[in-house]
């Protein structure tokens, strides 16, 4: 806006410029009357102002209306001044920029930006909030500024209190616990849901959000249709519901959702705002009290304990129905009462003196727990919170007694501490043990079966490291599975290790672990051990007698064969050395012959002896009687350096056992003892009865109760060192130089106790010696004479003799021998081909000789298949490996039996006690 005319000329005109009919312009006036008009009535204030000095230089009525100061005083103002007021008011504020106006002024600079947003002040200190436009221009030839004035002083207020409503409301729905939500007006789709949402639904509200029918999905689907048709049909006005939602856990809430139409100035509905509270806990009172029929009852009646006012003589005035159904009257005949009345007796004193307290002023209230009698008789447990209600005089005038039944708490926590009983009982008892271990390896607690299984009491455990008392070889394993079991929660692992007993020996234990730190009440790992101990003594003894087993096997095949190599040798060479004239020098060379294949025989039975197969002649035998006879041969074999005590219990019972084997034995353990004692020393034989009543695992493991003879073999030598001490009876073990000791007489031992039937157990410390101690079963039956066999060859009568050996050269030795000595021979390779023979020979066969062991059918099996064929045929068994006829059915007592290698003698000879036997001594089903 510019002007021509001066303040001076405005001034002077200014009462001549309003019409006397009320001010309103003239057709005379002129364009700059008519803008001056314009901005004397506006009613928005404006003025100007020199730009240099900030002066006013017109102010409008709007100006002097609205700050309360005269045109005059206006204009002896400037607009800094007006502003100061404003910053005067707020000390270190600078609203309206009054003092950068105030500095331009002062130094001659440039008028500087000003805010649109203005604080000002009325003369009489009311505070503006105001907007300005503004326009330069000159006045008067001065430079000069236009300024319109907006009072937005009740806008900004508006626009502060909304902001602040906003943020109160924001924090209001971060606080509260319902869910608020703001929906579409033409979908159940939330366009903004608190977070109270995911604390009902289990959904974060940003993905309530996002998928607008995120919530929906969680809705219980037997309340889905229901509650998407009452948000739809009742858009238009408030509307309640209650349904379920399960949430992504599994867990089922109950929500009532409640819902209000936000509408336009012109009723069109724009959205729906509403609130979804947790209402799970009331409705499990409402089914718990089943009085869900009136979701809005009286909170006397609703609650879920029950509620008594009662007089302060206590007698009833007034009571709820949870009350009355827990005591079983009915209200009225409750009020007839005195609280007494329905209080088991012994809980009464207690009870009075605490109310006593309670009228006297002494305490506000009190919490008790005491028991009811119902009117059934029935024993009710109640916790009772009891106030005092005064007047508003503060005269006591009622007891309000909140009455909370835990019957079944009660019985739920006696079943509890029942069970507990009953788990600290087991646990007291049982037999495993039970630990359990900090997160840093000590010890937190140990059962009363560590003490029965370690020694150790309670006190001297607690705290301490497991490394402690685990075996140095098994604490890396123990302390990795402690680590990997606490690493993972709820985790299970296990480990096998020994545990120090506290008399220095060691215990194996097989162990499980499981973590249990989360849970607080154990708070660490538990490990359950069991004593197995016995168990793993078993398994290497199992693993011993297997591994024995297996070589057993192995020399035994080893000996099969090379005694029937030996038959043959020692057969034909007996011919050849028969055949050649006393003087001819070749005799000497076949004698040469035939020990080396006695010492070969030697060794074969050694091996067979070792591996259990060798061919035994048991006889019913004194064992004193035995030893007694090797008496001279053992003063030789032993040496003069070397005492020999020998002594035999009187009336030592009798044993069976093949003699010459238990002499092998003997002899083996009085080398063995030779060697020990290289400087001399002493050797003890002893043999005596034993009979064990109780079965001793510790000194005799897997000795049996019974009666015994006992044979004592002891030494006074170097003895034998802990860690050979369970390797002994092993084949081919030997602690002796090279050259010196074949490591199969111990193991010769042990195979001959172990076929007798007997068990052997060696004690031993180095430098003192060793002893043996062999238990041999006790038999009945007088003591048998030792057969007597003669060296001649004793004829036969043209006898028929079948012969079934499946090694050609034997069958042919044996053959040629007994076609010498006057029989006549039939000859078959194995069982099968000899069934065939006789079946193909039409006279009678005398005896069948046959080996034990053959491919195809073996000899058992062929004589039991004979005797059925032709009844009263005599059986003669031949073997150097008779695993069959020693097996478990026992040593072979029905038929005689030829031990490989045999001479020709010997073959002909029990060729002739077989055939002239009274009857025959194979029948048909007896264990051969």
């Amino acid at each position: 806006m510019h002007s021509t005319t001066t303040d001076r000329d405005a001034a002077e005109r200014r009462p001549t410029d309003r019409s006397a009919a009320g001010g309103g312009v003239s057709a005379a006036d002129s364009p700059a009357d008519a803008y001056r008009l314009v901005f004397e009535r506006n009613p928005s204030p404006m003025w100007v102002f020199d730009r240099q000095t900030l002066r006013f230089l017109a102010v409008n009525d709007a100006v002097v209306a609205r700050y309360g100061y005269s045109r005059e005083e206006l204009l002896g103002m400037t607009v800094a001044e007006l502003c100061a007021a404003v910053a005067g008011g707020a000390a270190g504020a600078d609203p309206a920029g009054a003092a950068s106006l105030a500095g331009a002024v002062s130094g001659g600079a440039a008028l500087p930006e000003q805010p649109r947003r203005r604080e000002h002040r009325t003369r009489d200190g009311v505070r503006l909030e105001v907007e300005i436009e503004g326009e330069d221009l000159e006045w008067g030839g001065r430079p000069a500024r236009l300024e319109v004035v907006t009072d937005v002083t009740e806008w900004v207020g508006a626009e502060r209190a909304l902001r602040q409503a906003e943020e109160q409301l924001h924090l209001l729905a971060e606080a509260v616990p319902q869910a608020l939500w703001i929906g579409a007006s033409d979908t159940p789709a939330p366009v903004y849901v608190s977070p109270g949402f995911e604390r009902i639904w289990g959904i974060p509200a940003e993905e309530a959000v996002a998928n607008p029918y995120r919530w929906l999905d969680g809705v219980h689907p037997d309340d889905r249709e229901r509650v998407v048709a009452a948000a739809m049909r009742n858009r238009d006005a408030a509307f309640e519901i209650e349904y379920r939602v399960v949430r992504p856990d599994g867990e089922v809430r109950w929500v009532r959702d409640r819902g209000f139409p936000a509408r336009d100035g012109r009723g069109a509905l724009l959205r729906v705002a509403g609130v979804a509270e947790d209402i799970t806990e009331r409705k499990r009172a409402e089914l718990a009290l089943r009085e869900s029929e009136q979701r809005f009852r009286a909170i006397f009646e609703q609650a879920r304990i029950g509620i008594a006012l009662s007089s302060i003589d206590g007698r009833l005035v007034d009571c709820n129905r949870a009350l009355a159904e827990m005591l079983g009257y009915s209200r009225e005949e409750l009020r007839q009462l005195h609280f007494s009345e329905v209080t088991v007796l012994a809980d009464l004193p207690r009870e009075l003196a605490m109310a006593g307290s309670l009228l006297r002023g002494e305490r506000e209230s009190y919490t008790l727990e005491k028991r009811y009698v119902r009117k059934d008789g029935e024993i009710v447990h109640a916790h009772l919170t009891v106030s005092l209600m005064s007047d508003a005089d503060g005269t006591p005038v009622h007891v309000v007694v909140l009455v909370e039944d835990i019957t079944e708490r009660t019985r739920i926590e006696e079943a509890l501490r029942a069970s507990e009983e009953r788990f600290r009982a087991l646990i007291e008892n049982a037999s495993d043990t039970i630990c359990i271990v900090g997160v840093d390896g000590r010890l937190l607690y140990t059962s009363p079966a560590v003490g029965r299984a370690l020694g150790y009491g309670p006190e001297e455990l607690r705290g301490r490291p497991v490394s402690d008392l685990v075996h140095p070889e098994e604490v890396a394993a123990v302390e990795a599975m402690l680590r990997r079991v606490a690493a993972e929660p709820g985790g299970v692992q296990s480990a096998t290790y020994r545990i120090r007993h506290k008399d220095g020996s060691w215990r194996w234990f097989d162990g499980l672990a499981s973590n249990r730190l989360e849970d607080p009440r154990v708070a660490g790992i538990v490990v359950n051990s069991r004593d197995v101990t016995e168990r793993r003594r078993l398994e290497e003894e199992l693993m011993q007698a297997q591994k024995m087993e297996a070589v057993g096997r192995l020399a035994g095949g080893i000996a099969h064969d090379f005694n029937n190599l030996l038959t043959g040798i020692q057969g034909y060479a007996t011919l050849v050395r028969d055949g050649l004239r006393e003087r001819d020098p070749l005799r000497e060379d076949v004698r040469e012959l035939l020990r080396i294949a006695d010492r070969a025989g030697a060794l074969t039975r050694q091996l067979l002896a070792f591996s259990r197969r060798q061919a035994l002649q048991p006889r019913v035998l004194d064992l004193g009687g035995v030893v007694a006879g090797m008496e001279k041969m053992l003063r030789r074999l032993i040496g003069e350096d070397v005492q020999l005590t020998a002594t035999a219990e009187p009336g030592l019972w009798p044993v069976r056992a093949d003699p010459a084997q238990v002499e092998q034995l003997i002899l083996n353990l009085a080398v063995n003892a030779r060697d020990a004692m290289p400087g001399g020393g002493t050797l003890r034989i002893e043999t005596r009865n034993a009979r064990i009543e109780v079965a001793e695992p510790e000194a005799c493991p897997g000795l049996p109760a019974g009666d015994y003879v006992l044979l004592e073999v002891r030494d006074s030598g170097e003895g034998i060192a802990p860690e050979h001490l369970p390797f002994i009876f092993e084949p081919f073990y030997t602690t002796k130089e090279r050259g010196k000791g074949t490591g199969l007489g111990l193991a010769t031992v042990y195979g001959v106790v172990k076929q007798s039937g007997g068990y052997i157990y060696a004690h031993s410390e180095p430098g003192r010696g060793a002893s043996f101690r062999i238990y041999l079963p006790r038999v009945d039956g007088p003591v048998e004479p030792e057969p007597n066999e003669g060296g001649e060859v004793v004829r036969g009568g043209g006898e028929i003799v079948l012969v079934a050996e499946d090694e050609p050269a034997v069958r042919s030795l044996a053959r040629r021998i007994l076609e010498r000595a006057g029989y006549r021979v039939l000859e078959a390779e194995d069982g099968e081909d000899a069934l065939a023979v006789a079946e193909a020979h039409a006279g009678p066969i005398d005896l069948l000789l046959t080996d034990v062991v053959m491919p195809r059918m073996g000899g058992r099996t062929l004589a039991e298949r004979l005797a059925r064929a032709r009844p009263g045929v005599r059986i003669l068994f031949m073997s150097g490996y008779s695993e069959e006829l020693v097996s478990a059915r026992g040593p072979a007592r029905y038929s005689p039996l030829l031990e490989k290698p045999f001479t020709p003698e010997a073959l002909a000879s029990r060729v002739r006690l077989t055939l002239d036997e009274a009857a025959p001594a194979f029948a048909v089903g007896a264990t051969p």
